[in-house]
């Protein structure tokens, strides 16, 4: 490593997070906090009406691209201003940009571009990956490090079922600087779409202090009914289909309550309640914010049942170890590092529903004692291994190593 290049690494660069929307999922938020202690933090996302506005330390320089056509054409004009009053705007290298796929969609490129023009950070973090492909293409504006999160969907399956999608990855991948991947299994998928295996680091999600001070809530003695509790949107990889086959059976021997938290549910799922029998049984309710979600996690609930298709690491499994509820899961993706089966929670088979009912059976029927082991024993492996102060130093460690690559390329 030169002295220069060392110079640059050892500087804290600013980071600009593309979050897609904002408000953003709370994970990221709590992210960014963590980061913007130390380093300058640029947000920059589309604004979703009628949602609460995250909140920001006051380094964070937040960019909301507004909803409405009026909206955006003003939030474009505004930092078009910002940029000729700067004297930083060089219309030649802009114009090839945003032109670049044509008239059609000149202008959302154009969007896509200012904010960073306007801050010019130092490193880009895209959180999602389908993102990334036209922040590969911003770089022909000016150099910046470019650090990619490996999550879910976005890496597991997405890129299975489009091919424009996969081209993308696999040419984009080996040009990024630092990934960061919530988990090893979507490391090895990362790895599969053209990801070098040295620029990848697993970093775990981290739950904050003060979740963990979260007094934990007496269990009851008896489980009747046997209240399960799901977390998540309605898509198909969440896997309500055969938690729902689940439930039909568990409810010929056990008095059950069932809630999903996440909306209205779709026709299939509908008819499937009908066709089950399990309507009084089973209840969607809208979805909630965060510490809502905790509060029904803490108070309102015996187990939470992640019954999903794939995932990385739910979320929402990590903050119900911290909260002490127990855990019942399936055995995909990265849930297995999440959850030590017997241990911490039970993890079942995602494609048989006879094992979640097992799996759910044996919670049911597991004695108080047993119940508060298991759940303390969750609670302590969060406590040691998924801080969030250990999530924000390996990223910042991420970041260096990203900046070092990247005045590499210059030299």
């Amino acid at each position: 490593m030169t002295v220069d290049t060392q110079s640059r690494a050892d500087r804290v660069a600013s980071v600009a997070f593309l979050v897609g929307e904002i408000p953003c999922a709370p994970f990221i938020a709590a992210l960014i906090n963590g980061v913007a202690a130390r380093r300058t933090v640029i947000v920059v996302g589309s604004e979703r009406s009628g949602k609460r506005l995250d909140v920001f330390g006051a380094n964070v320089s937040v960019e909301r691209c507004p909803q409405s056509r009026l909206g955006r054409v003003r939030y474009a004009a505004g930092c078009l201003l910002r940029l000729v009053g700067r004297g930083s705007l060089e219309l030649e290298p802009l114009w090839r940009f945003i032109m670049k796929n044509g008239r059609r969609r000149a202008f959302s490129r154009l969007l896509y571009a200012l904010p960073i023009l306007l801050h010019r950070p130092e490193i880009v973090h895209v959180q999602w990956a389908k993102a990334l492909h036209r922040t590969m293409e911003l770089r022909e504006l000016y150099s910046f490090a470019i650090v990619l999160s490996l999550r879910g969907t976005h890496i597991s399956s997405s890129p299975l079922g489009d091919a424009e999608l996969l081209r993308e990855y696999q040419q984009d991948f080996p040009g990024v600087h630092a990934f960061h991947a919530v988990c090893h299994a979507i490391e090895a998928d990362a790895v599969a779409l053209g990801a070098l295996p040295d620029r990848i680091r697993v970093i775990y999600s981290g739950i904050d202090e003060a979740v963990l001070a979260l007094p934990l809530m007496q269990l009851r003695t008896e489980l009747r009914p046997l209240r399960i509790l799901s977390v998540g949107r309605i898509h198909w990889r969440k896997g309500y289909h055969r938690a729902l086959d689940a439930i039909g059976q568990l409810v010929r021997t056990y008095q059950v309550e069932y809630r999903i938290i996440a909306g209205s549910p779709d026709d299939e799922l509908l008819l499937q309640l009908h066709d089950l029998g399990i309507l009084e049984s089973v209840h969607f309710e809208p979805a909630m914010s965060q510490t809502e979600v905790m509060e029904q996690m803490r108070t309102k609930a015996d187990v939470l049942l992640v019954p999903s298709m794939g995932e990385g690491i739910a979320n929402v499994a990590i903050e119900a170890m911290a909260l002490g509820l127990p855990v019942v899961a399936t055995h995909c993706g990265g849930m297995p590092e999440l959850i030590d089966h017997g241990r911490t929670g039970l993890l079942c088979d995602p494609w048989d529903v006879h094992s979640m009912v097992d799996a759910l059976k044996s919670f049911a029927d597991m004695p108080l004692d047993r119940r508060e082991e298991m759940r303390t024993n969750a609670r302590d492996e969060i406590a040691a291994t998924r801080r969030l102060d250990g999530l924000v130093s390996a990223m910042q460690v991420l970041y260096d190593e990203a900046m070092v690559r990247s005045q590499r390329e210059k030299l």
